[in-house]
């Protein structure tokens, strides 16, 4: 798994998605995700999706002169640090 949002938010989709299919008949047991798997999968989005916060209010202040941490794309550091010029 690559270091990025996009990711991010698809495993948080995909999680989703299993435990809805975990609620419908003929669904092999270990296709199944439990509540508390998808639980702790949350948690650890919701911690990413606030460092993410926090890197794009630290671009911003910076104007877009901070090093990307690879977390964000390169073109949304360089909008970001644009947007905040304006």
């Amino acid at each position: 798994m690559k270091n990025e949002m996009t990711n991010v938010r698809n495993l948080l989709i995909e999680t989703m998605e299993r435990l809805v299919q975990g609620e419908e008949e003929g669904v092999r047991d270990e296709d199944r995700m439990t509540v508390e798997k998808a639980q702790q999968i949350s948690n650890i989005g919701n911690v990413l999706i606030s460092s993410a916060k926090v890197e794009v209010d630290f671009i911003k202040a910076t104007g877009g002169k901070a090093a990307p941490t690879g977390f964000l794309g390169e073109q949304d550091v360089k909008q970001l640090g644009n947007n905040s010029q304006e």
